[in-house]
C-alpha cells in the first residue's frame, strides 16, 4: 500500500526540473520584478499581491525569515502545479503573527509547499500551514519537508467545511510545540472535515496521504472543552492513511473530559494506520493514547505500528454515542502490532488493546490478531486487555496473540456480557511471578484453568488452543525504561527458537475467514506457511547471533564522599584472545535521598569512555538512592589502561565500579536486557534483584553496594556461579554462563559476616544479537 501511495504522489508532481519563477529575500526589496536570484523581492505582502499562473514556482531564500502571513493566491493545473519552495542553504521561515496563521491556501488545487518552516508565537491562537476547502472538489495539495512550531493550534491542518479535497500528501514534515493554547482540538498535524462522514457518506478527503512525518510535544493545554494536543488526527477521510510517522510526548496539558492521543482517526472509511512509532503520550485527565481508531471507523486497519510508554491505551478502538452522526465501529482490524508498557498512568481503566462499545452505538465485527502486548501498569486500572460493552453491541475475534502483564496490572480488564467475542490461540503470562488475574464479564478468576472451564473461551471443539506460559521472546524489556525505538529493543520481541508460540496458533484462514495481510511486524511473511500460524507480532523465530562473552578484568571501590574518584590503587589490564574488546564499565553510586546526582564523565588510562545510552537511571533504596551508569570504549588487546577517573555531577557517599569487556564474533556490542535493581536489606537478609535473561547465552555483570559497621561482608550470587570481589565498602560481581532457559531469573547477593546497614544496587544481563 505504501508504494501504491508512493506512486500516486509522484504523479501529482513536484519541482524536479522546474527553476522559480520568483524569488525572495530578506535582502530584496519588494520594487524589484522578482525574476531572478539577483533581483529579489522582500515581503510577504508583495508574494500575496501576486497573480500566479499554473507554472510559477516561487521560491524564497533559506536561512531568512518573513515575518506576517502567507495568503497563496493561485493554484495551478493538471499539467503544471503552483510550486512555494526555497532556494540556497536551509529552509525559509515564515513567522507569523500572534494569534494569526503562518500560511492560508484557500480552495486551491494542485498545489506543492515545500521546504518551508513555520514559526508561531504560541498565544491564543493562530495555524501553521493551514489548507481550506470551502467549496467544490479541490485535488492533489501537497506539503513536503516542511517544519512547524509554536502554534496555538495546529502545527499543519487541513480543513474541509464544504466540497472534498482528494490526494492531498503531507510528507516528511514535523510539527513540534504546537497546540499550545486553550483552543479546542488541537494537533501537531490534522485533517478534519464535515463531521458525520459515516452516516452521510460524503467523505471530506479522498485517499490522503500522510507519510515519514514526525508530531512530538503537541502538548495541548487546560481549560478546553474538547481534547486537544494529539501528534496526528486524522478525519472523515475515505481510503489512503497514516504511514511511517511517529508522535511523542504529546498531550501533557489537556484536562479535557476527551483526551489527546499520539496517533488517531475518526469517521473514516478504510483508512489506514500503518508502520508508525507512538510513544510517552500523555494526558492531564484522560486518554493519552498511543494509536486509536475512533467513533466511525469502518473497515479501517492498524498495522505494523509500535506503542509504547503511553500513559493511556496503546492499541484502541473506541465507539462513542452520538445516533445522530455516527453509526458505530464496525469490522475494524488490529494486526501484527507492539504495545510494550503502555497503559501506565493511574487515574483511569486503560489496556494495552482497548476496545468498547457505547449506549446504543456498537462496535462489532472488530478482528485482534498477531500482536505482542506487555503491560506493567502500576495501577490495578491497568490490563492487557480492556473491552466495555455498554447498550451498544460488542462483537470480534481475539486470536494469536501475546499478553503479557507485570507489577498491578491485569491480563484483562472487561465489561458487559463478553458473549459476541471470540478468544483462541493467544498467550497469556503474568511476568515476574506476578499472580494470575484475568476479569471477564464481571468475575476475577485467578488461573488460566478456571476462566477457561467457566467461559469455554481458549478452546475450539472442546480442545484447549491456547496457552498460559512464557511465551520465550528474545527480551521483553521487562523495565519500562527499556521500551524505546531502537532496533535491538524491537528485536526483542522476536520468538526464540524453543518459543512454544511457534506453529501453535489458530488457522485463521480456516477457522475465521480472516486473511492476515500476507506480513508480520518484522516483514516476514505471514503466516510463514501454509496453515502454520504463530503467536504474536513475529511469524517464524529470530536468528540469534554469537553468544556474548564477558571478561571480568578488574574490580574497585572507593569510600570517599565527593564528586571525583581516581581508583588510582587499579590497573585494569585487557585481555589477549580478541583483536579488540568493547570494554564497559558499569558505575554504581550511593547518593544522599532527594538528590539527583549522575555520572558525566569516566576516563581509565587517558581514554575517554561514552555513557551507553538509555543505562543511566536511579533505583530508591530505603532512605537512600542508588544511581547506576554504564560506559564503553573500543579498546585494543592488551592495552593496560591504569587509573580511572570517574567525575559525578555532585557529592556522592561513596562508588563503586566494576570493568569487563564484553565481545562478539561481529565485535557487535550485544543489546542490554534488563536491569535489576536490589531490594533494601537492612537486617542481613538476602537483597534479590530479577533479571530478563534470553536464552542462548546471557552474561550477567554488575555492581552493588553496601555499608556496614565492620569488617567486610561477602557476597554469595545464586542461580548463576562465579565470582566475587570486594572490599568493606563496596561490592562488585559478575557471572557468565550458556543457558537455553529464559524469563525472570533471580539474582540473588545473600549478604553474611556482618549485618549490612544498607544493601543496594544493580545487575544487568547482556544478550547475544538478535537477527
Amino acid at each position: 500500500m505504501i508504494g501504491a501511495r508512493r506512486a500516486l504522489l509522484g504523479r501529482s508532481g513536484g519541482s524536479a526540473g522546474r527553476q522559480p519563477t520568483y524569488f525572495f529575500s530578506a535582502a530584496g526589496s519588494d520594487a524589484n520584478d522578482g525574476r531572478s536570484i539577483s533581483s529579489p523581492k522582500q515581503t510577504l505582502a508583495a508574494f500575496n499581491a501576486l497573480s500566479l499562473t499554473p507554472t510559477d514556482y516561487v521560491a524564497f531564500r533559506g536561512g531568512d525569515t518573513f515575518s506576517g502571513t502567507m495568503t497563496i493566491p493561485n493554484g495551478g493545473s493538471a499539467l503544471s502545479r503552483v510550486i512555494i519552495g526555497s532556494y540556497g542553504v536551509g529552509k525559509p521561515t515564515i513567522s507569523a503573527p500572534a494569534n494569526s496563521n503562518a500560511v492560508v491556501a484557500n480552495n486551491l488545487s494542485y498545489l506543492t509547499i515545500k521546504n518551508i518552516s513555520v514559526t508561531g508565537s504560541g498565544t491564543t491562537n493562530g495555524d501553521g500551514i493551514t489548507i481550506n476547502n470551502t467549496a467544490g472538489a479541490a485535488t492533489d495539495v501537497t506539503i513536503d519537508s516542511c517544519t512547524a512550531t509554536g502554534f496555538a493550534h495546529d502545527g499543519i491542518w487541513a480543513n474541509v467545511t464544504g466540497g472534498s479535497i482528494t490526494n492531498i500528501a503531507i510528507t516528511n514534515c514535523t510539527t513540534n510545540g504546537n497546540s499550545t493554547g486553550a483552543i479546542n482540538n488541537g494537533c501537531g498535524i490534522q485533517l478534519r472535515g464535515v463531521y458525520g462522514a459515516q452516516i452521510s457518506g460524503a467523505y471530506s478527503f479522498i485517499n490522503p496521504l500522510i507519510f515519514n512525518c514526525v508530531a512530538n510535544n503537541n502538548t495541548g493545554a487546560n481549560g478546553t472543552t474538547n481534547w486537544c494536543g494529539s501528534g496526528i488526527h486524522t478525519a472523515q477521510c475515505s481510503g489512503g492513511g497514516i504511514f511511517a510517522s511517529s508522535a511523542d510526548n504529546n498531550g501533557a496539558g489537556c484536562n479535557a473530559g476527551s483526551g489527546p492521543s499520539g496517533i488517531w482517526i475518526s469517521d473514516c472509511s478504510a483508512h489506514v494506520i500503518q508502520s508508525c512509532e507512538s510513544s510517552n503520550n500523555k494526558t492531564a485527565l484522560n486518554d493519552g493514547v498511543g494509536f486509536d481508531m475512533d467513533g466511525g471507523c469502518v473497515n479501517c486497519i492498524l498495522q505494523y505500528s509500535y506503542s509504547h510508554g503511553n500513559m493511556g491505551a496503546g492499541l484502541m478502538c473506541f465507539a462513542y454515542s452520538d445516533p445522530s452522526f455516527i453509526n458505530g465501529n464496525l469490522n475494524n482490524i488490529i494486526r501484527f502490532n507492539v504495545s510494550a508498557n503502555d497503559a501506565n498512568g493511574a487515574s483511569t481503566i486503560e489496556g494495552g488493546v482497548f476496545i468498547v462499545s457505547a449506549n446504543g452505538t456498537p462496535n462489532t465485527g472488530f478482528q485482534v490478531y498477531g500482536n505482542t502486548v506487555f503491560t506493567a501498569g502500576s495501577s490495578a486500572t491497568s490490563a492487557c486487555v480492556v473491552l466495555g460493552q455498554n447498550t451498544g453491541a460488542l462483537s470480534g475475534t481475539i486470536a494469536n496473540n501475546i499478553f503479557m502483564s507485570r507489577a498491578n496490572s491485569k491480563l484483562t480488564i472487561t465489561n458487559g456480557t463478553m458473549s459476541g467475542v471470540a478468544v483462541t490461540g493467544n498467550c497469556w503470562f503474568p511476568v515476574a511471578n506476578q499472580s494470575f488475574s484475568l476479569n471477564w464479564a464481571g468475575t476475577t478468576y485467578s488461573s488460566y484453568s478456571a476462566w477457561q472451564t467457566a467461559t469455554g473461551l481458549e478452546k475450539i471443539a472442546g480442545v484447549n488452543v491456547g496457552l498460559n506460559t512464557d511465551p520465550l521472546l528474545c527480551n521483553i524489556g521487562y523495565s519500562a525504561s527499556l521500551a524505546s525505538s531502537s532496533a535491538s529493543q524491537k528485536n526483542s520481541f522476536k520468538l526464540q527458537p524453543t518459543s512454544p508460540c511457534l506453529g501453535t496458533g489458530v488457522n485463521l484462514l480456516t477457522q475465521y475467514s480472516i486473511n492476515v495481510g500476507g506480513r508480520d511486524y518484522f516483514n516476514n511473511v505471514a503466516p510463514r506457511a501454509v496453515g502454520v500460524y504463530d503467536m504474536g507480532c513475529a511469524q517464524g523465530a529470530a536468528v540469534l547471533g554469537p553468544q556474548v562473552t564477558a571478561t571480568l578484568t578488574d574490580n574497585a571501590a572507593d569510600t570517599t564522599s565527593g564528586t571525583t574518584f581516581a581508583f588510582g590503587s587499579r590497573s585494569w589490564s585487557i585481555g589477549t584472545a580478541d583483536a579488540s574488546r568493547i570494554v564497559v564499565a558499569d558505575v554504581v553510586a550511593r547518593i544522599a535521598a532527594s538528590t539527583t546526582v549522575t555520572a558525566t564523565s569516566l576516563t581509565i588510562g587517558g581514554i575517554t569512555f561514552t555513557l551507553i545510552p538509555g543505562s543511566d537511571g536511579r533505583q530508591t533504596n530505603g532512605g537512600n538512592l542508588t544511581t547506576h551508569s554504564k560506559w564503553m570504549a573500543l579498546i585494543p588487546t592488551g592495552t593496560t589502561l591504569g587509573a580511572a577517573s570517574l567525575v559525578m555531577s555532585g557529592s556522592t557517599v561513596r562508588v563503586a565500579m566494576t570493568l569487563h569487556s564484553v565481545v562478539n564474533a561481529d565485535q557487535v556490542f550485544p543489546q542490554n536486557c534488563n536491569v535489576a535493581n536490589f531490594t533494601d536489606a537492612t537486617t542481613g537478609v538476602t537483597a534479590t534483584g530479577l533479571l530478563t535473561c534470553p536464552g542462548n547465552g546471557v552474561a550477567l555483570i554488575g555492581a552493588s553496594l553496601a555499608s556496614v559497621a565492620s569488617g567486610t561482608p561477602t557476597c554469595t550470587p545464586t542461580n548463576y556461579t562465579n565470582d566475587l570481589a570486594g572490599t568493606a565498602f563496596g561490592i562488585s560481581a559478575y557471572s557468565t554462563g550458556t543457558s537455553s532457559a529464559s524469563g525472570q531469573k533471580v539474582y540473588s547477593s545473600v549478604w553474611s559476616g556482618n549485618t549490612p546497614q544498607s544493601a543496594s544496587g544493580s545487575y544487568a544481563a547482556w544478550g547475544p544479537i538478535i537477527q
